[in-house]
């Protein structure tokens, strides 16, 4: 009876661990694909400081164009 007993509650906690070990191994993934996306936005937010990417901002959001420049604009 006591081996019974045994083998079923060993049973168990080889399920818990076995669960504890799947989400472990899920939540560190998690965790590497939010370190990869937290380096982009400091690289994005490093990059913002500088002259060229205000100006590409400027072009390309705002619509700005330099003063020398002539704009075409593509009627098709």
């Amino acid at each position: 009876m006591l081996v019974v007993y045994a083998t079923l509650s060993l049973a168990g906690v080889m399920s818990d661990l076995n669960e504890a070990m799947a989400a472990t191994a899920e939540l560190e993934a998690e965790l590497a694909q939010a370190h990869s996306e937290n380096a982009k936005l400091r690289a994005d937010i490093d990059s913002l400081g500088t002259d060229e990417s205000a100006e590409k901002l400027a072009r390309e959001k705002l619509g700005l164009v330099k003063s020398d420049e002539i704009v075409f604009i593509d009627m098709n």
